[in-house]
């Protein structure tokens, strides 16, 4: 559990709304005890806390990964581009 979520009289709530290129997207719903004190701060720990329990039941999420190849161009070879110029 995460410190201030309440788990009565509801339990907190997490759906999954879609997927994305390097993401999984969900909505979570919970009630926490005492809403002055700030939403920002309970918001990092209950993700932190989704997180850590996906590691613990080794769940991971993919990203995607690319390789860049270089080809030899001999136009390019014998005239390179210009270098950017240097912020003064």
């Amino acid at each position: 559990g995460v410190p201030r979520v309440l788990s009565h009289p509801n339990a907190p709530v997490c759906h999954i709304v879609g997927f994305g290129d390097s993401s999984v997207d969900y909505i979570l719903r919970f009630w926490i005890v005492d809403p002055t004190k700030g939403l920002t701060n309970i918001r990092g720990n209950v993700f932190l806390a989704l997180w850590d329990a996906f590691r613990e039941n080794g769940i991971s999420i993919p990203f995607p990964q690319r390789e860049v190849r270089m080809i030899d161009d001999p136009e390019t070879a014998r005239h390179p581009p210009p270098m950017p110029e240097k912020p003064a």
